[in-house]
């Protein structure tokens, strides 16, 4: 009797009835996904490590400084915005890492990274956003009541509304984010142990997480963007204009000092710093526009794309996140580099807190 059980092979040791089925598209492009988003947590981890370091030393620098100018609580706040969104990311990029997920650990790292990483950097980018804003009406109401600012902007006044910020926008999108996902305690098969899990409640909670995203994008997005925009606007050109007014109006005549500078020191160091102020701004408005413009983008495809949400199964959203986290990161990383590059009393403290550390104790 034939034994049909077992295959019949040709002369090359071949299955004949067996063919070759390819791989299928879908997963290969979750391995593609995979291997892209492995490899911006690599690169994430070290970038965060600066990030954080750097905005330290920010701290630090104009903690010596000192508050006498408003504007530097602001520029404090915005380093602690930056070091509190760093570290949520960081430990969104560990997670992500497949070693990491397969070690002991008594949680699926993956989801528990969504409600715990992601979303709380995504707060702090939105406190970030909106901390720029204030900065940059801060320094166009410098600009534009140059007379009154001291009666606008005091040290109280800049404390209650950093203050504010922080609270209004991080409370209630905290607390949304812990009702839209659900922690439970599931039991893995695979490991025969019990461990943490997050899911998303998107279908109970559909109209919650819709005023979450549109909450987002109408505010923490467009919003600040608005204020980043129109204000940026507003002291570039009032900058430009009133330093080059001051220097015509006290200019020597040159008929009557002949081979003499016609700007004196005094003037020509007003502008300088005037123009350094309007850069050091300028440039963190323009970075914040750019990337609030792509966070914006991500939102609005979240609300109108379902297959664009922020789950693990969705691989598109993970690594468009991923991605837009990065810029981020590198933004948070290069604030430091900024100020020490056109401020030149961040400069000289910076190089002073080194000589300070570099100089051996007797």
């Amino acid at each position: 009797m034939e034994n049909r059980s077992s295959p019949v092979f040709d002369n090359d040791s071949t299955p004949q009835n067996m063919t070759y089925l390819p791989p299928d598209d879908e997963d290969v492009c979750t391995d593609l996904y995979s291997f892209i988003t492995v490899c911006i947590s690599y690169v994430t981890i070290p970038i965060s490590a600066v990030g954080i370091c750097g905005n330290i030393v920010i701290l630090i620098t104009f903690t010596k400084i000192g508050f006498l100018e408003p504007i530097n609580i602001s520029y404090c706040a915005l380093a602690v915005s930056d070091i509190l969104g760093v570290l949520f990311l960081m430990w969104n990029s560990i997670c992500s890492i497949l070693d990491f997920q397969k070690s002991d650990i008594p949680f699926e790292a993956l989801q528990i990274s969504l409600p715990t990483g992601g979303a709380i950097f995504d707060i702090f980018n939105g406190t970030t956003a909106w901390l720029t804003a204030y900065v940059s009406l801060e320094r166009c109401l410098c600009v534009v009541f140059p007379l009154k600012i001291k009666r606008i902007l005091t040290h109280r006044k800049s404390i209650i509304v950093i203050a504010s910020l922080f609270t209004i926008i991080g409370v209630p999108l905290l607390c949304a984010n812990f009702i839209l996902f659900q922690f439970e305690f599931q039991f893995d098969s695979e490991t025969n142990r019990t461990v943490l899990n997050a899911k998303n409640l998107k279908d109970s909670s559909h109209g919650l997480y819709s005023f979450v995203y549109l909450y987002k994008f109408a505010v923490l997005n467009l919003l600040s963007l608005t204020i980043i925009l129109v204000c940026s606007s507003i002291l570039a050109v009032r900058v430009r204009r009133s330093a080059k007014f001051r220097m015509t109006a006290s200019a020597v005549p040159t008929n009557q000092m002949p081979g003499a500078d016609p700007f004196d020191d005094r003037t020509r160091r007003k502008f300088i710093a005037d123009m350094r102020v309007s850069k050091i701004v300028l440039s963190i408005a323009s970075i914040s526009i750019l990337l609030g413009c792509l966070n914006a983008t991500r939102t609005l495809l979240v609300m109108v794309w379902p297959d664009f949400r922020p789950t693990p199964d969705h691989n598109i959203f993970i690594v468009a996140s991923k991605l837009l986290s990065l810029l981020y990161l590198v933004n948070s990383s290069v604030n430091f580099f900024i100020f020490y590059m056109m401020g030149s009393k961040f400069r000289r403290t910076v190089q002073q807190l080194h000589c300070s550390l570099a100089r051996p104790q007797k």
